[in-house]
């Protein structure tokens, strides 16, 4: 994947997932399974396993887009995040790389499931755009060309 299209596929999951996060708070879903895969996360990175980081931050994302049951923002959100992190996996092993990169990305996951846990459904979406751009500058950090 070239910058660019990291750029462009974050910057649509980044609108998908907000969009997902504000229907959560909309509708009053439970987010039980969203925290569990949050705790799930911490505890692969506690573990350094890098197969296993990006597994759970894969499940972490894909549960936001699952949870309102719109299967258009859920097919066309794995159609981004599938790939991205399938490449992320990749690159990942070919740099021989611990969970180092995904230590401090945990306290953004924190945030995205305190925005939607805090019930303001414009706040829960602008949190959700704000981190996963936060995320994107850091893939390109980590991972760009």
């Amino acid at each position: 994947m070239t910058d660019a299209a990291i750029i462009h596929t974050y910057q649509v999951r980044g609108a998908l997932e907000g969009l997902a996060a504000r229907i959560i708070v909309e509708q009053k879903l439970p987010i039980a399974d969203l925290e569990v895969a949050l705790l799930e996360l911490c505890r692969a990175v506690e573990s350094n396993d890098v197969r296993s980081v990006i597994d759970r931050v894969q499940r972490f994302h894909v549960c936001i887009l699952e949870k309102p049951g719109n299967p258009f923002l859920l097919e066309n959100g794995l159609r981004l995040i599938v790939p991205l992190y399938a490449f992320t996996l990749m690159r990942a092993l070919a740099k021989n790389l611990d969970a180092g990169p995904w230590v401090p990305q945990v306290a953004n996951h924190q945030r995205i499931v305190d925005a939607i846990r805090m019930g303001n459904p414009q706040l829960a979406e602008q949190v959700v755009i704000h981190v996963t751009n936060h995320f994107m500058e850091r893939y390109l950090e980590v991972w760009g060309h």
